[in-house]
């Protein structure tokens, strides 16, 4: 670093951390956070958040190891160096960690009481989430849903303090902001003091932190003498800009969940609305928050990938293509190495403009620069193999699933199985037969199978005695792409049809999940179409009558003069 790092806040130096990681200087990034990891909470929790993401992206057991002890070692530096079963306010002036004189003035004691809640929101996030890849099955509760939940009360009751604050402080701020979110957040504190009861009897003396965090929830009520002490407005819109990262991530997460569970989610008191999602987020990415890369991220996998699977269309909330070129633009002309938005774009070139030689040459670039991250690397080779296979360059796509049958962890069995398909597709059937039977061996090996096709000619022997139940499946596929072109062509009523008769009759489909949620997306676009068409049907009908209205009239002093 040629610059001098001694001056730096602790939000510039996390900022600038987060800028090596993305721009892939993952080692510049590392010792950065691990030179000022002790030097405040922020910085503690920044150092802990870059092992959480090399972990995440990797799958080593070890990382994961160290990534979730760093992150309780965040969390309890937090819990403990504010107080937060006491008092907020006396705890950041007594603070050991964070290096604050006693007569810290009130807007940053304030500053600090923020910046440290949503830091133990984001901690309770990313335990639960390790806890998921880490397959910890005795902690999904008590580890996972649980801890989600209460993070998520965190960031609702953080996103709703900070918005007012904001509000008070920017005479535009629902013009900015794009709404006001608070209109849709559910009351999930409503019931605070009976849970916290509940809690307390059901938690052992190893659940200290927990106790503590939801105390936290309680005590997080900003006063009025504190909502007036003078916060600038950067600051404000910096810390809400790093609360809506995570508020509005929950929302997009759960507003793609299928209804089934979004049935089940909604017990727990969770609730998904994409458009608060996406505009809390695009607040985060044009925020000077360390999040805001991050954002952009979430807003391109949304533009370029959520979209088009999702089939969402019109009535859904989207983004256009010239915004995602327009965001894609400014961080690869910031994070040039970057191989997580190269590899965005080459979505962006894929999906949406359709051109597979640009997609391609992202693609490389995106495998090129992620050096430090294998994982980054396999997806984009994997991408470059399917443009291949689409371009009918056999020799190169096997050159790329070779590398992914030899160095993926992830469905060998299938990139096995493609090298088969690849290598007959180039005339070498004994190559092609030894990687069939080596994929044969996988399949088995992990569905615990003696013999893999007797999986196979069992499915075809059901099949024999069960026609009917088989034809229903291609109805459902059926009824709906029927449903869809229908609508494309206006015949509304029909598509209304088809639709509807896509929603019975296939409980034990095997994407019943995902064909759900498509069925649910299409009968919003019906919808708002047909409303869209009432709407134009009564100004339509409320005109005429007007001209009939009018032509009566005009007869009507017509025939008053004639007589």
């Amino acid at each position: 670093m040629t610059m001098s790092q001694e001056n730096l806040t602790d939000v510039e130096i996390s900022c600038r951390g987060i800028d090596l990681m993305v721009n892939n200087d993952w080692d510049g990034c590392e010792k950065l956070f691990t030179k000022y990891k002790d030097h405040s909470p922020l910085t503690n929790y920044c150092y802990s958040y870059f092992s959480f993401m090399k972990a995440i992206l990797t799958f080593e057991d070890h990382l994961l190891e160290a990534a979730h002890k760093n992150i309780e070692n965040t969390q309890k530096l937090c819990t403990e160096s504010t107080k937060m079963f006491s008092s907020f306010k006396k705890a950041f002036k007594i603070s050991n960690h964070s290096n604050k004189a006693p007569d810290m003035p009130k807007e940053k004691i304030l500053e600090d009481k923020f910046t440290k809640a949503i830091i133990l929101a984001d901690c309770k996030l990313y335990l639960a989430i390790l806890t998921f890849v880490r397959q910890i099955a005795s902690s999904y509760l008590t580890s996972g849903l649980l801890q989600i939940r209460k993070s998520w009360k965190l960031y609702a009751k953080l996103q709703k303090q900070l918005y007012g604050l904001y509000k008070k402080l920017e005479p535009n701020a629902e013009q900015i902001y794009g709404s006001d979110p608070n209109s849709s957040v559910l009351q999930l504190w409503m019931d605070e003091s009976d849970e916290m009861e509940s809690d307390s009897k059901s938690k052992s003396s190893d659940d200290k932190s927990d106790d503590q965090l939801s105390e936290a929830i309680n005590e997080l009520n900003v006063t009025d003498e504190e909502a007036s002490t003078g916060i600038p407005l950067e600051t404000v819109k910096r810390l809400l800009g790093s609360v809506s990262f995570g508020y509005g991530l929950f929302q997009i997460c759960l507003s793609f969940m299928p209804p089934n569970i979004l049935k089940l989610i909604k017990v727990f008191g969770f609730e998904g609305d994409r458009s608060v999602a996406i505009k809390a987020i695009n607040f985060t990415s044009n925020s000077k928050d360390m999040r805001a890369p991050f954002a952009d991220m979430v807003l391109l996998w949304y533009s370029t990938q959520a979209t088009p699977l999702f089939g969402l269309g019109e009535g859904d909330v989207l983004i256009s293509d010239e915004d995602t070129k327009s965001i894609l633009d400014k961080n690869l002309s910031k994070y040039q190495k970057s191989s997580l938005f190269h590899y965005l774009k080459g979505k962006y070139c894929r999906s949406l403009l359709k051109d597979l030689s640009a997609a391609l040459s992202c693609y490389e670039q995106a495998a090129e620069y992620s050096n430090h991250i294998r994982e980054i690397e396999l997806i984009s080779i994997y991408e470059i193999g399917w443009i291949h296979m689409t371009n009918l360059e056999y020799e190169k796509a096997l050159e790329k699933f070779v590398v992914l049958h030899k160095d993926s962890k992830w469905s060998r069995s299938f990139s096995t199985y493609i090298c088969g398909i690849l290598s007959g597709s180039m005339g070498n059937f004994s190559q092609a037969s030894q990687y069939v039977k080596e994929a044969l061996k996988l399949i088995a090996a992990q569905t615990k199978k003696l013999n893999a096709m007797e999986c196979f000619n069992e499915c075809l022997a059901r099949g024999e005695h069960e026609k009917l139940i088989i034809g229903k499946y291609a109805l459902v596929c059926s009824n709906l792409e029927i449903g869809l072109i229908s609508m494309n062509k206006n015949d509304l009523a029909s598509a209304k049809s088809y639709i509807n008769k896509a929603q019975t009759g296939y409980k034990e489909f095997e994407l019943e999940e995902r064909i759900q949620t498509l069925i649910k997306s299409s009968q919003r676009r019906l919808k708002f179409r047909m409303d869209n068409e009432k709407m134009s049907s009564i100004l339509k009908e409320e005109k005429e009558a007007e001209e009939q209205e009018k032509i009566k009239k005009q007869n009507e002093i017509k025939n008053f003069y004639i007589s």
